[in-house]
């Protein structure tokens, strides 16, 4: 089966780094070039290509955009630098692999947000009623 789910990092025009997930990486950077790709990268346009890892699964790739994502930006530099046939963030470089296996998330039921509606028996007693209660 062939890797069709990439995760990408571009360097935007002022050094910062951005993550994302495409199905063809080489496109979307130049999505994110015409000044139509995400909204961060919009303003510190050109971008250039400087990581891709690739899945061949979409949740491996969306899971892996998460981390890379919450990583702090010297631990993004640094794996950028370690793949890098040069030791610099100037060429690309495609790495295929699987995601890190997570461990497996309880099932959490969804409840209904806010409080429950009031009715006359449910109400609340006043403060007077409880202070009555102390006296």
């Amino acid at each position: 089966m062939c890797a069709v789910h990439h995760v990408y990092m571009v360097r935007c025009a002022d050094g910062s780094l951005y993550t994302g997930y495409a199905r063809d990486p080489e496109r979307r950077v130049a999505a994110h070039n015409a000044g139509r790709g995400a909204r961060y990268t919009s303003g510190r346009r050109p971008v250039r290509l400087v990581d891709v890892e690739s899945f061949d699964g979409v949740g491996d790739a969306l899971r892996r955009e998460y981390e890379l994502k919450r990583w702090p930006r010297g631990k993004k530099e640094a794996l950028i630098y370690r793949r890098s046939s040069r030791g610099g963030t100037s060429g690309t470089t495609v790495v295929r692999r699987k995601a890190p296996k997570t461990p497996a998330r309880k099932h959490v039921i969804p409840t209904k947000c806010g409080p429950a509606p009031r009715t006359k028996a449910a109400a609340r007693p006043s403060t007077n009623d409880a202070m009555k209660k102390f006296a």
